[in-house]
């Protein structure tokens, strides 16, 4: 969408998004055809429609003001007619929002004529009054829809129309004093619509900016959590020295090449799959625990019946599980871990436990790790985490999605 501009790129300070700008695009095409929302465009005719129906209120009023009692019973018709217009356009803006500015333009004219035939002589002002009204509300509502070009038009169209009227009414020439008296409420009412098409024009582009920015960063995450769940996962496992290294060296070489295999078949799956896999979320912890096998942890996994979760949810599980894991063979001096799968307290729970050495969870802040792999992934997901531990009697890993 041409009205949408770039944001400032990551490389140069993400996060960061441009002050307020402005496209002239939208001035010229209207929030109807530039914006392509119906509930945008709904929302800002209801604007011109509810000025027209407080402006024949307050005429409506006026009259009652000046003729007491005795208010000539035309002048309440006309009044409750275009009342019910207004509250008609504004219901079939729910339907046909694109169809509203020309009907409202025609019904705007047949009204302004159809005073001018009518009206005796006494009344001929008043009646004006609330028929030119309602084409001032008209104005701005095509303005507002469809543009500057659009309501500079109605206001020029609006000549001949008055010289029209009053040919009708009493076959004079219009003063050029009652013309440009006339016009004024149109020129404002234009000027006013155009004052909110710069408003409305500059907040959704920021708005837009803000969430390209902030999908950017989130990509940004994901990528930076996806690169420490696997390749810096398995690097540091790999730099781990063990008591093989020296005693079997050529085994322990075949272990690092196969780990290595492993994580790039792995890698290679990750790149080839263009969407989530629509595999459970049992199937898929069947799957980690294999992986982790093949990287020297044997974990064993204990299913039972649990309702199922959405792929998104399944995968922040799955992926803060394997994070569990990792950890347990980085950290806890065991090769063993149990991964267990449950409902719990109306949600789905995956519990990975261990008996490595355990750590005091007071003295040791959360890392990158447990804070954005475990943590933060759930929370994106509307479930939570918690990392119980003790020294000497290992570490147990809490991760839950409500069902």
């Amino acid at each position: 969408m041409e009205l949408f501009g770039e944001v400032s790129g990551l490389g140069r300070g993400e996060g960061l998004v441009r002050g307020p700008r402005f496209r002239p695009k939208v001035l010229f095409t209207g929030t109807s055809v530039d914006l392509s929302s119906p509930v945008i465009a709904r929302c800002v005719a209801l604007v011109p429609i509810a000025y027209r129906i407080a402006a024949m209120m307050q005429i409506v009023w006026s009259i009652r003001t000046v003729y007491g009692s005795g208010e000539p019973v035309l002048l309440w018709a006309t009044g409750g007619l275009l009342l019910a217009a207004n509250v008609g356009i504004a219901m079939w803006m729910r339907a046909r929002p694109t169809a509203v500015p020309l009907v409202d333009v025609v019904h705007a004219v047949v009204l302004n004529i159809f005073v001018a035939v009518t009206s005796p002589p006494h009344l001929y002002p008043v009646l004006m009054g609330i028929s030119w009204a309602y084409l001032a509300g008209t104005v701005a509502l095509c303005t507002l829809l469809r543009g500057v070009v659009t309501g500079t038009v109605l206001v020029v169209a609006s000549v001949p129309l008055l010289a029209i009227m009053s040919g009708l009414h009493n076959g004079e020439l219009v003063p050029l004093a009652s013309v440009g008296a006339s016009l004024i409420p149109l020129v404002i009412c234009e000027v006013v619509a155009l004052v909110g098409l710069v408003l409305i024009g500059t907040s959704l582009q920021s708005v837009a900016d803000t969430f390209v920015s902030r999908g950017r960063l989130e990509e940004r995450e994901r990528h930076r959590r996806e690169m420490h769940d696997t390749v810096l996962q398995v690097l540091e496992s790999l730099a781990l020295a063990t008591p093989s290294d020296a005693a079997d060296p050529a085994a322990r070489l075949a272990e690092v090449r196969g780990i290595a295999r492993q994580q790039a078949m792995v890698l290679r799956r990750s790149l080839d799959e263009s969407e989530e896999p629509a595999e459970g979320l049992c199937a898929r912890l069947r799957t980690l625990v294999g992986e982790m096998a093949g990287q020297g942890l044997r974990a064993q996994l204990v299913e039972s019946e649990i309702a199922d979760v959405p792929a998104p949810v399944g995968a922040a599980l799955h992926d803060a599980a394997r994070e569990a894991l990792q950890n347990t063979m980085k950290h806890a001096g065991t090769k063993e871990a149990v991964l267990r799968v449950t409902e719990l307290d109306g949600g789905v729970a995956v519990i990975a436990r261990d008996h490595g050495v355990g750590f005091d969870v007071a003295d040791r802040p959360a890392g990158f790790g447990i804070a954005n792999s475990i943590l933060a992934r759930l929370a994106e997901v509307g479930g939570s985490a918690r990392v119980d531990s003790t020294p000497g009697r290992g570490t147990r890993v809490l991760l839950w999605v409500p069902a």
